[in-house]
C-alpha cells in the first residue's frame, strides 16, 4: 500500500517538497500531502492511497481539459504559412516566409495559403478566409485587391506583391493576439489566487484546531478528531475555483476566435460583460464605407471631364473613403507626380497644386476655412466640394450603403438590454439621421470630427459616476477612431487585421466587417461571466455542505475526495460551455 501511495502521490509529494524549499508552505499540494501522510500515521493507509490516486486522476483530467481548450491556438499555429513561391525573373523559387521582403512578387496557386499580406498584381481567385474571419463563404479577389496571409486560394492563380513581412502579417496577428490573451489572468482569477494565499494556511490551522482542541480540552478521542481534521483538509482544497475560472475565460476567448473575433486581454471579456452603452462610428462600421459617386454638378464654366480629372488627381494622394470613391471615377491610369504641396486635414479635406492651379477638395467647412466662399449646399447625401483657384468648381454627391447585418446588430443589442445605442459620424445631419432611422439607434451625433467623437466618449464615461457595471463600448474602423477606441472601456476595431493602428489601439479586433459580432462579444462575455459565477457559487456551496458534514463526523475521506475532485470535474465540464457560442449569437 505504501508503494502504491508513493507511485500515485509522487508528483504531489515532489511539488510539496519544491514549495517547501521555495518557502511556499501552503497550497493544494501541501494540503493533500499533510492530509494523506497524517491518514497513514493514524492507520488509514487505504484511504490515503485512494485520495492520492483520485487526486492524480483529477489532475490528469484537468490537464486534458486545459490542453483541449488550447487546441484552438495549436491549430492556428499549425496553419501558419511556412513557405512562399517567390517570382524572380519569371522563375519560381520556394522560400521560407521569413525570407520574404516587402515588395517581393509571389505566386499563389490553387490550394496554397497566401504567405504574407499583399496586393494582387495579376489574376483572379476565390479565397477561403475562414481561419481569419470565421466566415465560410469564399471571397473573390482580383487585381488591386488586398489579400491577407493565411487565406487559402480555392481556384485560380494569383501574383501578389508583398505588403508586410510574415512577422507583421494578418495571420500572425491572429495567433499572437489569441495566445497573448490566453496567458493573461482575469481580475476574478487574480482575486481568487490572493484569496487562496490566505485561505489555505487558515484551513491548515483550523484543521489543527479541530484535531487538537476537543481531545485536549473536552477529553474527546484523538484519532477520531484527527480523522475529521484530515477530512476537512481534503474537502478544503481550492482546486475547483483555481482551475475552472481561468479555463472558463480561456474557453470564452477561444470560442470568439473561431468566428474571427480576437481579444487582447482576458480583462476585456470581463469588461464586455458589463457594457451598458454601445457607440458606433457610422462610415465603415454600420455602413460599408464604400462610397460611390452619385452625381456631379459643375459650376463657373468647368465641364465634368475637367472636374473628374482634377478631383481624381488630388484624391489619388489620400486613402479617405470619399477620396477612394472619387478615384474610381477615372477609368484610366492616373499620371504620377502631378500634385505638389499636398496636405490632408483629417475630418475636413485635402488641398494641393496641380500645375499652377490651387485645388481644394473637402467639406464646406474645409473650403470656408481656406477662404473659399461656399454658397452651394447639398443636404440629402454625403457631399464633397471641389474648388479651383478659390472658386467653387463642382459639388460631388456620394452615397453609402448600410451593412446587411447592421440592423440585426442593433436589434440584438436592444434585446439583451443595452441601455443606449449611439451613432457618431462626420456626415451632415440629414444623412446621419436617415441612416439612424433605418437601423434604429437611440441617438445620433452628426458632423463630429475625430476629437469630437472622443469628447462624446469621455462624457459617457463621466455619466457612469464610476459605476463598474456600466461600461462603454466603442466600435469603429480602428484608424480615424483610434482615440475613441483607446478611451472607451471596450474598444472594438472592425476589419482591423490589415491595420497596425487597429491592432494597437483596440481591445477587440473583428477580422471582417460584421457589426453584429460586436453584439456577439457582449452576449458571449455575459455567458462566460455567468459560468464563472456558477462555478464559484457551486464550489463554495458544495464544499460548505461537506465541511459541515466533515466537522460533525458524518463525511468520510471518500466523500471528501468527491468534494474535492468531483466538484472540480463538474466545474471543469461547466467551464467548457463557454467554448460554444449560443445558436442565436452565432
Amino acid at each position: 500500500l505504501i508503494l502504491s501511495y508513493l507511485i500515485a502521490g509522487l508528483p504531489v509529494l515532489v511539488k510539496t517538497w519544491k514549495n517547501l524549499l521555495a518557502r511556499k508552505l501552503f497550497d493544494e499540494n501541501s494540503l493533500m500531502t499533510i492530509a494523506t501522510i497524517s491518514a497513514i500515521i493514524i492507520g488509514k493507509t487505504v484511504e490515503a492511497v485512494a485520495v492520492m490516486l483520485l487526486y492524480a486522476v483529477g489532475e490528469l483530467l484537468q490537464h486534458t481539459a486545459a490542453n483541449s481548450s488550447k487546441k484552438a491556438i495549436k491549430n492556428l499555429i499549425n496553419e501558419l504559412p511556412e513557405f512562399g513561391n517567390l517570382l524572380v525573373d519569371g522563375k519560381e523559387l520556394r522560400i521560407h516566409v521569413g525570407e520574404i521582403s516587402i515588395g517581393n512578387k509571389l505566386i499563389v496557386k490553387t490550394g496554397e495559403r497566401v504567405p504574407v499580406d499583399g496586393t494582387v498584381e495579376e489574376g483572379r481567385a476565390m479565397l477561403d478566409m475562414s481561419s481569419l474571419t470565421g466566415e465560410s463563404i469564399p471571397v473573390e479577389v482580383e487585381k488591386g485587391n488586398e489579400v491577407l496571409s493565411g487565406s487559402i486560394n480555392k481556384n485560380g492563380v494569383l501574383i501578389i506583391v508583398a505588403k508586410r513581412r510574415a512577422s507583421d502579417s494578418a495571420f500572425q496577428r491572429v495567433v499572437d493576439l489569441t495566445a497573448s490573451a490566453s496567458k493573461k489572468k482575469s481580475k476574478t482569477e487574480l482575486t481568487l489566487r490572493r484569496f487562496a494565499e490566505v485561505y489555505t494556511p487558515l484551513v491548515v490551522f483550523l484543521a489543527a484546531a479541530v484535531a487538537l482542541v476537543p481531545p485536549l480540552f473536552m477529553g474527546a478521542p484523538l484519532l477520531e478528531w484527527t480523522y475529521r481534521a484530515l477530512v476537512l483538509l481534503v474537502i478544503s482544497c481550492p482546486c475547483a475555483m483555481l482551475i475552472s475560472v481561468p479555463l472558463t475565460y480561456f474557453s470564452g476567448i477561444g470560442a470568439l476566435s473561431k468566428i474571427g473575433v480576437l481579444m487582447k486581454d482576458v480583462h476585456v471579456l470581463e469588461a464586455a460583460a458589463k457594457v451598458s452603452t454601445v457607440v458606433f462610428d457610422k462610415t465603415g462600421t454600420l455602413t460599408s464605407g464604400l462610397l460611390k459617386v452619385k452625381s456631379i454638378s459643375s459650376f463657373n464654366g468647368y465641364d465634368d471631364a475637367e472636374i473628374i480629372h482634377m478631383a481624381t488627381l488630388l484624391a489619388k494622394n489620400s486613402n479617405h473613403p470619399v477620396a477612394n470613391a472619387i478615384k474610381e471615377m477615372h477609368s484610366q491610369e492616373l499620371e504620377e507626380n502631378q500634385v505638389s504641396d499636398f496636405q490632408e486635414f483629417p475630418g475636413f479635406g485635402i488641398v494641393g497644386k496641380i500645375g499652377e492651379r490651387h485645388v481644394v477638395l473637402g467639406n464646406a467647412t474645409h473650403l470656408e476655412r481656406l477662404g473659399v466662399a461656399c454658397n452651394i449646399r447639398s443636404s440629402d447625401s454625403t457631399t464633397a466640394y471641389l474648388a479651383i483657384d478659390s472658386e467653387i468648381a463642382a459639388v460631388i454627391n456620394l452615397s453609402d450603403s448600410i451593412r446587411e447585418d447592421a440592423r440585426g446588430a442593433i436589434d440584438t443589442l436592444r434585446r439583451i438590454g443595452i441601455d443606449e445605442i449611439i451613432m457618431l459620424t462626420g456626415d451632415k445631419k440629414p444623412v446621419a439621421e436617415n441612416v439612424a432611422e433605418q437601423i434604429g439607434v437611440d441617438r445620433v451625433f452628426a458632423e463630429v470630427l475625430p476629437e469630437g467623437k472622443l469628447t462624446v466618449v469621455e462624457k459617457l464615461h463621466r455619466r457612469r459616476h464610476n459605476s463598474d457595471e456600466r461600461r462603454v463600448m466603442f466600435v469603429g474602423d480602428g484608424i480615424n477612431d483610434a482615440p475613441s477606441i483607446v478611451r472607451s472601456d471596450v474598444g472594438v476595431a472592425m476589419g482591423g487585421l490589415g491595420s497596425d493602428a487597429a491592432t494597437e489601439a483596440a481591445d477587440v479586433v473583428i477580422a471582417d466587417d460584421s457589426p453584429s459580432k460586436a453584439a456577439i462579444v457582449i452576449v458571449h462575455a455575459r455567458k462566460t461571466r455567468r459560468i464563472v459565477l456558477q462555478n464559484i457559487l457551486f464550489t463554495i456551496g458544495a464544499k460548505a455542505v461537506f465541511l459541515v458534514l466533515g466537522s460533525i463526523g458524518i463525511a468520510t475521506m471518500w466523500q471528501a475526495v468527491f468534494a474535492d475532485v468531483g466538484v472540480t470535474l463538474i466545474a471543469i465540464l461547466n467551464a467548457f460551455r463557454a467554448f460554444k457560442l449560443n445558436d442565436h449569437s452565432n
